[in-house]
């Protein structure tokens, strides 16, 4: 995923995966929480930034088999988010995995509050396949007791 977006025309300011998934608590019908901070000079209706996020839900349902929710926001947006304590980009912010980009904190230049893993591509890629490999045990689990996700 962060080789894909690496290669977007318009490139996030930071890309985070949070939530249940981040923190290892997903369970099978759990989606895949996603911050996109966009750059202040990207208007949010920018066919190009809106194509590239189309794209990305589409190919993180693919490759999890789950919805993706994301969330997109300047990076104006954002840091006052993290100076407001949001709830949600404190928790993305301290419990995130990072695709791409730089830590909310860092890229929003907001009081620090973060934990965010920078270990690189390397380290993401193997976040995603750990996360991919609880989601299809869930997801297994689920088809052999034959319950379906609330």
């Amino acid at each position: 995923m962060a080789q894909h977006v690496a290669e977007w025309r318009v490139t996030p300011a930071s890309m985070v995966i949070y939530g249940s998934i981040a923190r290892e608590e997903a369970t099978a019908g759990s989606d895949l929480d996603v911050l996109v901070v966009r750059p202040d000079t990207t208007e949010p209706d920018d066919p190009t930034w809106q194509l590239q996020l189309a794209e990305l839900a589409h190919r993180l349902q693919l490759w999890s088999g789950r919805r993706a929710s994301i969330i997109e926001m300047s990076r104006s947006e954002a840091a006052q988010g993290l100076a407001d304590r949001e709830p949600f980009l404190v928790e993305a912010d301290r419990d995130g995995w990072l695709i791409a980009g730089s830590p909310p904190r860092r890229t929003c230049r907001a009081p620090s509050v973060s934990r965010v893993r920078t270990g690189g591509r390397a380290e993401a890629l193997a976040h995603l396949a750990k996360a991919q490999e609880f989601l299809e045990a869930a997801q297994a689990a689920l088809d052999a007791s034959g319950s379906t996700p609330q």
